[in-house]
């Protein structure tokens, strides 16, 4: 399950604090490398999102417009990564890590929203589509934390609209603290290690 993606994201960030790279480093330029590689599997889901919920009646503009956005967001990702890779400057990489972190405060606050959707069954397919374009931001947006500073991290944590003990319910938990048990630890103690660090 596309979900249990999230779980990557947990596993990076929990060392950002003694990992940092120097932006053009071979371990950052890795990373954009990883990123443009996970495109094909983030735009699927994108289009996924704008087929579902735009194909449904009534629903909060919030939530017509976040696939739409996250696709446009993915198509600047893809030109920033491609920019970056062939001159690797810090300029690029702050957009990149911007245009990114746009987009997760955006899925994750949609993700909110469609909690709220009165009928249970368009509230279910809501909720499942934007969680899985959720998690898969948050793998990217972990690798690019995984590059940046403690002050750069800590300055993303606080303008972080949605913090992740919000969404904690949505994620597939067995399937994440699987993969955290594969890392040596328990989705449990990487969780409160995220949301030590103020995400």
């Amino acid at each position: 399950m596309k979900l249990a993606k999230t779980m990557l994201a947990v596993v990076l960030v929990l060392s950002l604090a003694g990992s940092q790279m120097a932006c053009g480093s071979s371990s950052t330029v890795k990373i954009v490398n990883l990123i443009v590689t996970e495109l094909p599997v983030a735009l699927p889901m994108a289009e996924a999102a704008i087929t579902l919920v735009g194909g449904l009646n009534g629903l909060d503009v919030t939530l017509v417009k976040v696939g739409p956005d996250v696709k446009a967001a993915l198509g600047q990702v893809q030109i920033l990564t491609a920019a970056y890779l062939a001159h690797a400057d810090a300029a690029t990489f702050t957009k990149l890590c911007d245009v990114v972190d746009a987009a997760v405060n955006e899925t994750d606050g949609s993700l909110l929203d469609a909690a709220h959707v009165k009928d249970p069954a368009t509230r279910a397919m809501v909720t499942a589509s934007l969680a899985v374009l959720s998690g898969e931001m948050h793998v990217i947006d972990a690798w690019l934390l995984s590059q940046q500073t403690p002050a750069q991290i800590q300055a993303r944590a606080q303008a972080r609209r949605v913090k992740l003990q919000q969404i904690k319910s949505y994620l597939d938990v067995p399937q994440l603290d699987q993969r955290a048990r594969a890392q040596g630890t328990s989705f449990e103690e990487q969780y409160q290690k995220l949301t030590a660090l103020g995400f």
